[in-house]
């Protein structure tokens, strides 16, 4: 699966790639008479019998601001990730409950913005089911072991801040790490081993 969109995008131009190995993909690609950008990535991996599924996220939002007559949708770029684990979960079968819970308990502090997030889930879930109805890899569902976390990255660095014994948290500039932040802030007192309070004081700095 891929952003449709980005195919015309130079490799050169992924800043998530590493310098080493955009050396190496440069010259297999150069190899194999492909262009250094997306579309000569894709083609490769397409005459390597990999199948490829194309997805405009743009294009998603766009029909679902339509159809549900919300134009802020539009433009809520940041709903990428949701869309895409969406369009993942639809493509493999597996069902959207444990996503939309998620989605409910990351922000349950923000009804509207939690509902936008879970209108658009659905639509990418469906619109998957029907586009990609042909898909012949399915997982398994795996059942969820008692005492199970599943978390996000900033959570999991908040609870081991917490849990070594983290007691005075800075930050500057906040933005990057206002995740983390809003945590260790919701939970400055964790009980740990022992009964010990885990408290973490949380202090933002500015200029």
């Amino acid at each position: 699966m891929y952003e449709s969109e980005l195919t015309g995008m130079k490799m050169d131009e992924v800043h998530t790639l590493d310098a080493q190995f955009k050396e190496r993909l440069k010259k297999y690609l150069t190899s194999k008479n492909k262009p250094f950008t997306i579309q000569g990535l894709l083609d490769e991996a397409k005459e390597r019998g990999i199948t490829l599924y194309p997805v405009s996220f743009r294009e998603i939002l766009a029909n679902l601001a339509d159809e549900t007559k919300n134009p802020k949708l539009r433009g809520m770029f940041r709903m990428q990730n949701v869309l895409a684990v969406s369009v993942s979960l639809g493509l493999l079968g597996l069902p959207p409950d444990t996503l939309l819970k998620s989605v409910g308990n990351i922000f349950s502090r923000k009804a509207e913005i939690a509902e936008m997030n879970k209108t658009a889930a659905n639509y990418a879930y469906n619109l998957a089911t029907v586009k990609y109805s042909k898909f012949k890899y399915q997982l398994p569902q795996i059942p969820k072991e008692e005492h199970t976390m599943v978390v996000q990255g900033f959570q999991s660095t908040s609870l081991g801040k917490i849990a070594c014994g983290c007691r005075f948290q800075s930050y500057y500039p906040i933005t990057p790490a206002s995740d983390e932040s809003v945590f260790l802030e919701s939970n400055e007192i964790f009980e740990v081993e022992n009964n010990r309070p885990g408290s973490t004081l949380v202090v933002q700095t500015e200029d």
